[in-house]
């Protein structure tokens, strides 16, 4: 087989050309690098029989999504001699036994796109290629060299010292077997720090007690992990939390509020006459005005503040700390809704034509109305919500891009 043309064929016929390869205990590893180049992952995990037996599990994988795994016992050059030259028959579904010799297993373990790391006792005592691409080393002996800790950051997310944390998984490997975690290393070349999964496993060698790490770059899992959670929490047009994280941050600034005896506040906004302007200049730059008018209010706010867009042209902000006087924090919280009030009275630049030559725009207001409360102790999330929401309405009534501000609400005296 020619490895320079891709093979065609579909997933599960690779996969059955990589099990007659290996049935014929001939071209293993040529059937493997077909695989890896077909497919798109091959993951190699080594596990521990229960008859003491190491054995080298093979993951075929489809993105994600595993596919076929083939299991290996691992024995010596004599025992291989001495075992039966037939292979084991299979159902579909089942996994394949092969024997497999601890000189196959090396280079199974140079050629797996997955780091592997040999530590006995403190230090690292053998490494594969795929481990010096991950920690950004040319000459692997010096990883050789090394102890894991010297490849990692001095503490872990979480603050949690790095050795404190590596001394009790190495424990729990040696008492289970073998454990699974995430971890933290610190590459050589460039010293960015790189997340990783972790598969650490005990493996007998004499009286030593030796362990395996299986490493693998958990960067884009964790990426996807913070992109989905940025859906749930945040606004995609703006960037703003969404109302889902306004709640808890309400509930966060009502439960300080108790126990720092301060008052706070909450401004509910809502832009004048949005919709004819979306509706008039396009909802391209309905956007843009919406983003711009986050970009404002986040202006006007300290860092422990807080905006949220609550959908269409509706934004909440969330004043913390605002001192202990009632009439100081009124004043406070309304001197912070005149300064957003006022940023939004500017208007927004619209493109005249956008296939016009020239640089030009036209001004176009788009004022808001605000209602404000302020509040101490701890209320219903709802119950602030609501308040400052009526106080706009009374703002919008009245002709727009004024402030009411609503009678204040908690423990006042």
């Amino acid at each position: 087989m020619d490895d320079s043309i891709a093979d065609p064929r579909p997933t599960s016929e690779i996969t059955e050309v990589v099990y007659q390869l290996i049935r014929e205990n001939q071209a293993i590893l040529s059937s493997l690098s077909s695989a890896e180049h077909d497919l798109k992952k091959l993951k190699l995990e080594l596990d521990m029989a229960l008859d003491g037996q190491l054995q080298l599990s093979i993951k075929l994988a489809d993105a994600d999504k595993e596919i076929e795994r083939l299991t290996i016992g691992l024995i010596s050059a004599q025992q291989l001699a001495d075992s039966s030259a037939s292979s084991l028959s299979q159902s579909p579904g089942q996994a394949s036994m092969i024997k497999l010799s601890m000189k196959h297993f090396r280079e199974l373990f140079e050629r797996s796109s997955e780091a592997f790391l040999l530590i006995d006792g403190e230090h690292l005592t053998l490494c594969n290629q795929a481990a010096s691409l991950l920690f950004g080393v040319a000459d692997r002996s010096r990883i050789q060299e090394q102890t894991l800790l010297m490849l990692s950051p001095s503490h872990q997310p979480g603050g949690i010292p790095s050795e404190e944390l590596a001394k009790k998984h190495a424990e729990a490997a040696q008492q289970l077997g073998n454990v699974n975690f995430d971890w933290v290393f610190r590459r050589q070349d460039n010293h960015a720090d790189v997340p990783c999964e972790v598969i650490l496993t005990a493996l007998p060698m004499d009286d030593s007690k030796a362990l395996l790490a299986s490493v693998r770059d958990a960067t884009e899992r964790l990426l996807h992990a913070q992109q989905m959670q940025d859906m749930a929490y945040f606004d995609s047009l703006t960037g703003l939390p969404n109302r889902r994280l306004l709640v808890d941050r309400i509930a966060q600034a009502l439960t300080q509020s108790k126990r720092s005896g301060h008052h706070g506040a909450l401004i509910f906004l809502d832009l004048d006459n949005f919709k004819s302007l979306n509706d008039r200049y396009g909802h391209a730059f309905g956007d843009e005005v919406l983003r711009q008018t986050a970009t404002r209010i986040q202006h006007c706010l300290r860092a422990t503040d807080t905006v949220s867009r609550q959908g269409g042209d509706e934004f909440v902000v969330v004043i913390v700390d605002l001192g202990e006087d009632l009439p100081s924090s009124q004043l406070q919280g309304q001197q912070v809704a005149e300064k957003i009030r006022t940023a939004l009275e500017t208007p927004f630049e619209h493109p005249v034509s956008e296939t016009s030559l020239a640089d030009e725009t036209a001004l176009i207001r788009c004022t808001a109305s605000l209602g404000l409360v302020v509040f101490k102790g701890q209320q219903e999330v709802s119950n602030v919500l609501e308040t400052a929401d009526s106080a706009m309405y009374r703002a919008k009534a009245a002709g727009g891009n004024r402030i009411e501000t609503a009678p204040p609400l908690g423990e006042l005296s």
